[in-house]
């Protein structure tokens, strides 16, 4: 296996000759793009993949390094603050701490092959030592382990042909967002809502275990918050604990007062800890968790895959993103989950 194209010391090699625009067009059908760099590349990281995982599926367009997509956090959707050459985190990693999930507090394990056993600790016995001269007591703590299975995470987006035949670095800064929205998103609703169904992971909201709360009247009130934090706590959830909730959960909530001249939601922070919103969470509901007990588990590179069929609607290239994925709730009882605002 080489490392030539992608590792840490090639990312400006990368930055200068990788064009995911090229590859777009290639599969699309255009011979007269060379992706000859970036098809070594793709085989390079099958290899590495193959390796790990004797059983894995052979790509169906072009593996993507993780190197050549950082460029999607240089500006613009993702913002500022990790430049191309930083190539410390693998892009996934990257694109999961600029999401709702990963700006709350969401875990994530990179580079993975195969099956793998999550431990998850249940309960931790407490005791005491009598006196100063007394060996302490040898304590085994309950632990179960969850199995991450990959899923394959598989989203549509659309290049428009305007896009792909420009040849700037600003042009495949801007594809290699486009790229990473669409991923953001699929993962952000798989973490959430995933039904453990049909190829998707099982999200937080179906997950068994996860807590309940009921509004204690009509509409939501300062008690109804406490409560909520107080199921989390009692369970000694409290790590990165933060709220996610719809955008008009959102609204309501800087519009109720708490009985001591103050909203319930304020300057983006609820009873003391950071509040998100997100169109993806379903319509009604609200969660508060320490969202470290969240694990994003990641297998292998991006596969990038174009739907040669004619897009009548936009004249663009349709373009299919795979990529590996489950998601682990370590400890549900971590998750208060209820329905803040009638639908």
């Amino acid at each position: 296996m080489s490392t030539k194209y992608y590792g840490p010391r090639d990312a400006k090699t990368i930055r200068n000759r990788y064009s995911i625009i090229n590859i777009i067009r290639c599969l699309n059908g255009d011979e007269s793009v060379d992706v000859g760099f970036e098809a070594e590349i793709s085989r390079d990281l099958e290899l590495a993949r193959d390796k790990g995982n004797k059983n894995a599926s052979p790509p169906r367009g072009f593996l993507i390094p993780s190197v050549a997509l950082m460029r999607a956090f240089d500006k613009g959707t993702y913002g500022t603050g990790l430049v191309a050459t930083d190539t410390t985190r693998d892009f996934i990693s990257a694109l999961a701490s600029r999401t709702i999930l990963g700006r709350a507090g969401m875990d994530v394990i990179s580079g993975l092959r195969g099956d793998v056993k999550i431990p998850r600790e249940i309960a931790v016995e407490t005791y005491w030592l009598d006196g100063e001269n007394v060996n302490a007591t040898e304590v085994t703590p309950t632990v179960d382990v969850k199995l991450a299975t990959p899923h394959t995470c598989g989203c549509m987006t659309s290049i428009t042909r305007t896009l792909l035949e420009q040849t700037s670095g600003a042009a495949e800064d801007y594809v290699a967002q486009i790229v990473a929205k669409s991923i953001g998103r699929n993962i952000e609703k798989a973490c959430l809502n995933g039904t453990g169904n049909d190829g998707q992971p099982l999200g937080i909201l179906n997950t068994e275990g996860v807590q309940s709360v009921s509004l204690a009247g009509e509409t939501i009130a300062k008690a109804d918050v406490v409560e909520w934090v107080h199921k989390a706590l009692d369970e000694n959830a409290d790590g990165a604990n933060a709220w996610i909730t719809t955008p008009d959960v959102l609204k309501a909530l800087r519009t109720t007062d708490d009985g001591h001249n103050h909203y319930l939601a304020e300057n983006g922070m609820m009873e003391g800890y950071p509040l998100f919103a997100s169109n993806l969470c379903p319509e009604g509901k609200m969660i508060f968790a320490d969202w470290s007990q969240l694990l994003l588990a990641n297998w292998g590179e991006l596969d990038l895959v174009v739907d040669r069929r004619p897009n009548a609607t936009s004249g663009g290239v349709r373009v299919l993103l795979l990529q590996d994925v489950d998601v682990v709730v370590k400890n549900p009882k971590a998750f208060v989950v209820g329905t803040a605002l009638a639908e």
